[in-house]
């Protein structure tokens, strides 16, 4: 939850108890609370907020997203309260500050709870708070169920107004694509002339979105490219910072910390990303140039390994030359903390090529960042694949069960074709893993196996050339 005050960007984010993995006390969150002025350094503040302590509290099992105003030289944090057995356990609460870092919570919390006669009783919460210029009143928008209609599609965002951020005035439905199990984390903002609404989403192809209309009032149209990411980079919220739009998302963990446990609410911050507008009004994500040139500080020497076909080397440039066939290679810097750069110029041919990440050598296991000329997108591809059960036992092979991200972790579209330069961008820390082309598109995902190389690039069926191929790393 970003916000900006006196040129400084607080990031306030949820933090579950160390070691919790299940629900309920996996999401019994306390506040985090971090402070910039440059995106690169970064200085970690008190907790703002505890979850309650007395057993009326209705957050006492948890304090959970919200967003800050700052008015009247108070600011002023709305937020969820979660309290499991309470008739209404989500409900919306209010803290003060005079300086932003010590948090008073509201003796009258919760100040908004369901209006049953519209709307169910559990899913009420993610407030986004903001001052309608317009109609000089503040708006807050929560994320709610409607008590009818489709069991599964019942999302809604509903309207609260207020004169004061005191007394709040139900102002009906704000949002109903009927599309949806629960809208998270929504916010609204202004750019060149437009607005964005965007919002995550759990279910029925869960990502984080976005809508954009001439006005609040809509209609919301869906742009052609709706997702700024997968589906594990998530919950995102973004502020205009120094004169430019900046989203915060976190990457989810899995339980065990391997690659074959289940996925968890909750993970590790993800690198900031510039949200900007096309001409199309359309919008995108990239890296910042600030944390880029942060990012290329050290730069590594290495050279190529051959593992597959019969490849062209010469300097930081990788050709295959086998059109027929596969071939693949690896890099043979195997740190765990690596950023690379490297520029792709594709064939006109209808094969597949791209990245290998964190990969064994002999492909049993890593991520393949695949561009599909065919699908015309982008995948991160995790391998091996799962298997038929008939199939797996036939080949005596130990593959994952499926997973909900399907067998494209992560798929966008882009333009590949007329020998167009491929321009690629690729983070490694840990088990995280960011992928950037174009300066438009973000791709993430968290991989535990470590692999015997983390980059290497194949070509299937096609000319390819990989070329200017650039390492950077602070890792000895």
């Amino acid at each position: 939850m970003p916000f900006v005050h006196d040129n400084k960007l607080h990031l306030f984010h949820l933090a579950s108890p160390l070691e919790k993995i299940s629900h309920p006390e996996r999401v019994c969150n306390s506040l985090k609370h971090l402070v910039t002025t440059d995106l690169i350094n970064w200085q970690e503040l008190p907790d703002a907020l505890l979850p309650g302590i007395d057993k009326n509290s209705p957050d006492r099992d948890g304090i959970w997203t919200g967003s800050i105003v700052f008015y009247k030289n108070v600011f002023h944090f709305f937020y969820t309260g979660y309290a499991i057995h309470n008739n209404f356990p989500q409900t919306i609460c209010h803290a003060t500050s005079l300086d932003c870092v010590n948090f008073e919570k509201d003796k009258k919390n919760p100040i908004i709870i369901p209006d049953t006669k519209y709307y169910e009783t559990v899913d009420w919460r993610d407030p986004f708070v903001f001052w309608n210029d317009n109609e000089k009143l503040f708006w807050m928008i929560i994320s709610a169920r409607y008590n009818q209609g489709p069991q599964n599609l019942r999302a809604v965002l509903v309207l609260y107004k207020s004169k004061n951020l005191e007394t709040w005035d139900h102002a009906g439905p704000f949002y109903s694509p009927w599309d949806t199990y629960c809208i998270e984390c929504p916010e609204l903002f202004l750019l060149d002339g437009f607005w964005y609404l965007a919002y995550s989403r759990f279910s029925e192809k869960a990502q984080t979105i976005y809508r954009y209309s001439k006005d609040l009032s809509g209609p919301w149209r869906i742009p052609k490219i709706e997702a700024f990411d997968g589906r594990r980079w998530y919950a995102a919220k973004s502020a205009e910072f120094l004169g430019k739009r900046y989203s915060f998302g976190w990457i989810h963990d899995r339980d065990g910390f391997t690659d074959d446990g289940n996925w968890l609410w909750g993970g590790d911050m993800a690198l900031p990303r510039e949200v900007y507008k096309l001409s199309d009004n359309e919008l995108r994500t990239r890296v910042p140039e600030c944390i880029i040139q942060n990012l290329k500080q050290c730069a590594k020497e290495s050279s190529f390994i051959p593992v597959l076909g019969s490849w062209e080397v010469s300097g930081n440039n990788w050709i295959p030359r086998d059109e027929e066939s596969s071939s693949y290679g690896f890099v043979d810097l195997t740190i765990n903390e690596m950023y690379a750069e490297l520029m792709i110029c594709p064939s006109s041919s209808n094969g597949n090529f791209g990245l290998l990440l964190k990969s064994k050598k002999d492909l049993s296991n890593g991520l393949i960042v695949e561009f599909s000329p065919e699908r015309q997108s982008i995948s991160i591809i995790p391998i091996p694949q799962p298997l038929d059960t008939f199939w797996r036992d036939l080949t005596d092979r130990k593959t994952p069960v499926p997973d909900p991200d399907g067998p494209r972790a992560v798929e966008q579209r882009i333009d590949i074709g007329g020998n167009k330069i491929i321009n690629c961008s690729i983070l490694i820390s840990g088990s995280l893993v960011e992928v950037f082309i174009n300066n438009e598109i973000s791709m993430s995902y968290r991989y535990y196996l470590s692999g015997d190389y983390q980059l290497g690039f194949y070509s299937q069926f096609a000319k390819t050339k990989f070329m200017e191929v650039k390492l950077f790393s602070n890792q000895i």
